[in-house]
């Protein structure tokens, strides 16, 4: 639990673990996922530490003493001694200190509760993030990847929601108060699919140009990246807090599948998005990570 790299025999494995909370409570945008596939755990952490400190320091406490944590989902109570591994087979510990300390757990919850969503007719993220995050998660949700048939469902109804429930032009311009937990394709240089990876949307603001951009934490400690397409997530110069990765809206757009939203804020504007807009960004998907995927015209009740 103490430091790999400048260890000290005179700094207890408290008085670290202590300093450690400190600096997590301190810049919540430097949580990162290291070498390991938790990017879902390090948003939460992330997520807790600006608006629920005290459920982070209680699970701090918890896991440090009891080596175990426990949460509900749906009426059962998860107990992370009790469960299965988690996605991670071997944690890399080149993490900050309160990383190390929840994300065994917090991995093995989360596996659990997608275990559990599993073979719904939507994405299992609608019932776990809600679950595992807090109750500020939005109840709406939307998703263009159908998990059952593996393809793109009405990536244009999909596409009007986002515009509707973020872009200032057509919500009434009105602003993010807690992250939104949102899953994006992660691209190659060249536009190719790699994967799914976790992010949070933070905030949706013009930069000094007349910008309008996307701020978000992108949990895997490189925002410098480049997803092809002219799509390069950048983490200074464009307005952009300690911590924080930005890119052009319609960018961001083209590479998001899932997020929540209110559905009430989102019903009555749909139709104000312009066409060109999401013909722009469908060009984009379908260009990159949606030649790995059949497109489903059919229309859905969101």
């Amino acid at each position: 639990m103490k430091s790999l790299t400048n260890p000290d025999a005179d700094i207890t494995a408290l008085q670290y673990l202590i300093g450690g909370t400190i600096k997590v409570l301190g810049q919540p945008l430097g949580v990162g996922q290291g070498n390991n596939p938790t990017c879902q755990s390090a948003r939460g952490i992330s997520m807790w530490s600006q608006h629920s400190p005290a459920k982070l320091i209680d699970m701090i406490i918890t896991v440090s003493t009891q080596n175990n944590l426990i949460m509900r989902f749906e009426n059962q109570n998860l107990v992370s001694n009790n469960l299965l591994k988690g996605l991670v087979d071997q944690l890399d510990y080149n993490l900050d200190v309160v990383s190390v300390v929840l994300v065994p757990h917090l991995d093995k919850i989360y596996n659990e509760m997608m275990r559990l969503s599993a073979g719904r007719l939507d994405d299992p993220h609608k019932w776990v993030n809600p679950a595992m995050y807090g109750q500020w998660i939005q109840v709406g949700f939307a998703s263009c990847y159908d998990y059952l048939s593996n393809s793109i469902m009405d990536y244009p109804g999909y596409l009007r929601i986002f515009y509707g429930a973020f872009h200032p032009h057509f919500n009434g311009n009105q602003q993010m108060v807690y992250p939104n937990p949102v899953g994006i394709f992660i691209t190659s240089n060249k536009g190719d699919m790699i994967g799914f990876h976790a992010v949070s949307l933070l905030r949706v603001e013009e930069n000094k140009k007349g910008e309008l951009r996307a701020y978000f934490l992108n949990p895997n400690n490189e925002g410098r990246q480049d997803w092809g397409q002219g799509i390069k997530p950048s983490v200074h110069g464009q307005g952009e807090k300690q911590g924080e990765s930005s890119l052009p809206f319609h960018h961001f757009a083209a590479r998001v599948y899932a997020f929540h939203y209110s559905t009430l804020n989102v019903r009555n504007k749909l139709n104000e998005v312009p066409q060109e807009e999401l013909n722009k960004v469908e060009k984009m998907a379908r260009e990159s990570w949606g030649k790995s995927y059949v497109w489903n015209q059919q229309t859905k009740l969101w």
